[in-house]
């Protein structure tokens, strides 16, 4: 009996933690490939009259294939700086070349003989790695087929030698001078400012426990989880008065507040944790000589000790909720950053994870970069107009050193 492709491709995914969907209809242009994964739309394409017709083996080294290419993008952690670096370029062997930025392709072509990047196509650490993983796992679920895998991996292998690494940086540097020429320039930025919560930080867990605990001792039914993920966003008096029964006086509003408040500075830090590799993307950034900041529409006074407990001597200015400024999403705490430090608006872009920080960075004139591992998904973060979405730090990084 056949593997079942479909159950595999449910499996993968979820063991492996991955945001991405199967379409058996392949895209314009790929009609002749096998599959081909697009992190733009997140989607592995399988087609589908190939999968019915073909050899099992084959179907099964193809999906693993494109799986493989799902986990270089999504999850980067797991690869060295080589893949994580090829994986922003597609390389084609007429010369069509494709540089992955943010969200969108960026496509050039290149002339010079189609050998040269067949053999780089087939080169790239990434496409080796994929072709390996392939081979082992079709090997695995079908170990009297090995032979057979082993084969399809040697097809899609380099025949010789691969591309030394040096001339696969020189075609990518060149592939970044024909995109530059052709009106699409990298842009780099000397500051990042960040959003706190939802972005750096998972505060979710203590800020539930506080409005409940504040909920609670004023006499008011509790909220869930999903609700005060919600509510979060304008800042903790927002929170409050979301939080809180409808038609709830403005008195026991603010008895609920100073409950909250008085709770919160006791716990802020009970279950609160950078979310995975935030930690490392700072750390790097701040080797590369970037400026680092935090705006948050959470109080002033916490935002200080937290961005120093949990991130010691990174950020060079933090600012949060205080009298007489006004909070996100207006401009003014981002441009008391940015006169703090001395930055222009063209050289800083602004990174959160919600729809406040959308029209923040929008009022304040920054560029924007929204994270879609936070408090908001990211169909909810396209609908309130987010031009550009990042689904992992890695893939931040990239984007803040690269262009």
């Amino acid at each position: 009996m056949r593997y079942d492709i479909e159950g595999l491709f449910a499996d993968f995914v979820r063991e492996n933690g991955l945001d991405v969907r199967l379409s058996h209809q392949l895209p314009e242009g790929y009609e002749d490939a096998f599959g081909s994964f697009d992190p733009t739309t997140k989607t592995i394409f399988m087609d589908g009259a190939f999968l019915a017709d073909a050899a099992e083996h084959e179907a099964l080294f193809y999906l693993f294939h494109e799986l493989r290419h799902a986990m270089q993008y999504q999850r980067p952690e797991l690869f060295g700086e080589d893949i994580r670096r090829g994986s922003r370029y597609v390389i084609g062997y007429d010369g069509t070349c494709c540089r992955l930025d943010g969200d969108r392709w960026s496509k050039c072509k290149l002339e010079r003989g189609g050998e040269r990047f067949t053999l780089a196509y087939q080169s790239q650490p990434g496409e080796m790695d994929a072709n390996r993983f392939a081979r082992d796992k079709t090997a695995e679920l079908l170990p009297e087929k090995a032979d057979l895998a082993e084969a399809l991996a040697e097809m899609w292998l380099p025949e010789g030698e691969p591309m030394p690494p040096a001339e696969l940086a020189a075609l990518y540097h060149q592939i970044d001078e024909a995109i530059q020429a052709q009106g699409g320039p990298a842009k780099r930025y000397e500051l990042a400012v960040f959003d706190l919560d939802g972005t750096i930080l998972d505060t979710l867990e203590d800020l539930a426990g506080s409005v409940n605990h504040a909920l609670a001792a004023c006499g008011y039914p509790t909220r869930t989880i999903d609700e005060v993920r919600r509510f979060v966003g304008n800042g903790v008096r927002k929170l409050v008065e979301r939080s809180v029964p409808e038609g709830t006086g403005p008195e026991d509003v603010e008895r609920v507040f100073a409950a909250f408040k008085a709770h919160y500075a006791d716990h802020s830090m009970d279950a609160t944790r950078p979310y995975p590799y935030i930690t490392f993307l700072l750390k790097g950034l701040k080797l590369k000589g970037m400026r680092l900041a935090v705006v948050s529409n959470k109080l002033d006074g916490a935002v200080g000790p937290l961005c120093e407990h949990f991130f010691p001597h990174i950020f060079d200015v933090t600012a949060g909720e205080k009298p007489g400024v006004a909070k996100k999403p207006a401009p003014d705490l981002v441009n008391s950053v940015l006169a703090a430090l001395g930055i222009s608006r063209e050289k800083a872009v602004y990174i959160g994870d919600s729809e406040v920080d959308i029209a923040t960075a929008r009022n304040a004139g920054l560029d924007e970069l929204i994270v879609t591992w936070g408090f908001r998904e990211a169909a909810f973060l396209q609908e309130k107009g987010a031009r550009r979405l990042v689904a992992s730090p890695g893939e931040l990084y990239d984007i803040l050193t690269e262009g």
